[in-house]
């Protein structure tokens, strides 16, 4: 709970904030403060406020004075604000979760905890696959996503796409029912919605049978897009 604590930044809403809250929690300490450590940490919070001639109250008070307010009496004052937040944050971390209800929180302002991020989905979508450019033993390939093909982006969720090439040599007769599953080679995974597929010279007028896919942050792929086939010039 501690690391979820909100302390005021400046000193003027600091001074509101620390009076209301341990005002507060001597109030409902039959309620809240139900270990020996809480307990501890409220009386020392309550010496820290108010209990000697260093206290909160009275340095607070003092630091208001430009005439009294020297380097040495601002660090104590400082000291003296750590003190208070280092057992705020003690007590806070004792007390059960479950105790508190809203009007605790926006009291004490502990805020709800982040609740943990739900796992990324499946994707849904399929890729599209276009050739932007040609040039001699280059492709410029653009992977766009088929329900908005007109975008840029990736699709919520996507981190990665994926690749995959079948290529037929310029003196191979393709089988009819070629490209196959397992004809197809990684090529790339990218992050971008371009990639520039570069050729060697033995591979010239040549064929490439070019599919892409989507994988979320889990690494979780989508479908396989249409085929498309590119002759290398």
């Amino acid at each position: 709970m501690s690391n979820q604590t909100r302390f005021p930044k400046r000193d003027a809403d600091f001074n509101m904030y620390i009076s209301t809250v341990i005002g507060y929690l001597n109030s409902n300490k039959t309620r809240l403060i139900i270990t020996p450590t809480a307990l501890s940490k409220l009386t020392e919070l309550n010496t820290l406020l108010s209990g000697t001639d260093k206290s909160w109250n009275s340095v607070y008070l003092t630091s208001q004075n430009p005439a009294l307010a020297t380097k040495t009496f601002i660090a104590i004052k400082t000291e003296v604000r750590s003190q208070l937040e280092t057992a705020l944050r003690i007590l806070f971390d004792d007390i059960p979760k479950s105790f508190l209800t809203p009007y605790d929180r926006a009291t004490l302002n502990i805020p709800v905890p982040a609740t943990k991020h739900s796992r990324a989905k499946n994707p849904d979508t399929i890729p599209s696959l276009s050739i932007k450019n040609r040039g001699h033993l280059t492709i410029d390939l653009r992977i766009s996503d088929v329900s908005k093909i007109k975008s840029k982006s990736k699709p919520t969720g996507i981190e990665t796409i994926e690749i995959e090439g079948a290529f037929l040599p310029n003196t191979t007769n393709p089988p009819s029912d070629f490209p196959q599953e397992h004809d197809f080679r990684h090529i790339a995974s990218v992050g971008r919605a371009t990639y520039q597929r570069t050729y060697t010279s033995n591979q010239l007028k040549g064929t490439e049978y070019l599919r892409s896919r989507y994988l979320n942050t889990r690494k979780v792929a989508g479908g396989w897009s249409e085929i498309i086939s590119v002759v290398v010039a």
